[in-house]
């Protein structure tokens, strides 16, 4: 069994009506970074930071949910599903690490930030083209919406530890 505190929304449901405030989305960033860097700090990888395991608590806090490591390594996930919050080396070649950890928390912050993943599927567009673009393209540069230079290019940054 499994048990966890009842969470009514994940960061999909939030940002479902547009983007979050960019001052919810630093927030969030330091709250999401600093538990994965807890749980590094102790060698646990997360392996698979999406915006459905970003959750949102009764009181508003953020909380980082499936840090099913043991379970994913045993039943994989569909790379494909979240081929736009994955680091390229995880949808190459199955690695996962801190830094695929890194790449996914900018990805999340990314879709906070504008309301989309940074690889949204293109019209008529396949799940393949999708991890096409993820392995060969760096997300687009956040910019707009008074979008501070430096939360842009800190998720530049989250990107470029992916070793893509």
């Amino acid at each position: 069994g499994l048990r966890m505190e009842f969470c009514p929304q994940s960061l999909p449901d939030l940002v479902a009506n547009g983007p979050l405030p960019i001052g919810d989305v630093v927030v969030l960033g330091q709250i999401l970074s600093s538990v994965l860097a807890e749980a590094h700090d102790v060698g646990l990888v997360h392996g698979g930071v999406t915006p459905a395991n970003v959750l949102e608590r009764p009181s508003g806090q953020p909380a980082l949910a499936d840090f099913g490591m043991a379970l994913r390594l045993r039943f994989p996930r569909d790379l494909m599903a979240d081929a736009a919050y994955t680091a390229p080396e995880v949808l190459r070649d199955g690695e996962l690490s801190e830094q695929a950890d890194v790449y996914g928390l900018g990805a999340v912050l990314y879709l906070a930030l504008t309301g989309q993943s940074p690889f949204p599927a293109r019209t008529g567009e396949s799940a393949d083209g999708v991890v096409l673009r993820v392995l060969r393209e760096p997300p687009p540069e956040v910019s707009g919406r008074d979008v501070p230079s430096a939360l842009s290019g800190l998720l530049m940054r989250t990107s470029s530890t992916s070793s893509a």
